[in-house]
């Protein structure tokens, strides 16, 4: 399974690369990293942090949180989508803005906060894909 993992925390990046072993994870830090990736690669799971850097609230203007990449996929064309969007910020306010627009997009999503601490989430969330 393709994954593409948004978390400016190399640690996260790397509990989520050991806990879901043979899986394809790219690791990204920026939401213009990230958006670069899924134009040009589809990847059946994102996972997305909403706080990148110096970037903590949400801001509608702000171009540098996960949010701005959950706009750019409500938004690209449905064949760059994924199949699932996780959302995994402890973030409460910045994640709710993230799952209010993906659902309001009608576009597959989740939240687990602290979702790198997951072992085997990508092999569970596999598998609820296949059952769609």
């Amino acid at each position: 399974m393709r994954v593409l993992v948004l978390d400016d925390d190399a640690d996260r990046q790397q509990a989520i690369r050991r806990n879901n072993p043979g899986h394809d994870m790219t690791g990204v830090e920026s939401a213009s990293e990230a958006i670069r990736l899924m134009e040009r690669d589809l990847h059946e799971i994102v996972m997305l942090d909403h706080d990148l850097d110096d970037y903590l609230a949400p801001d509608a203007s702000n171009n540098g949180t996960g949010l701005h990449v959950v706009r750019w996929i409500t938004n690209c064309d449905p064949d760059c989508r994924p199949s699932l969007t996780v959302v995994h910020s402890t973030n409460a306010v910045g994640a709710g803005d993230m799952m209010r627009e993906l659902t309001e997009a009608d576009l597959p999503c989740l939240y687990l906060p602290e979702a790198w601490a997951r072992p085997g989430l990508i092999d569970r969330l596999q598998s609820l894909l296949l059952l769609k």
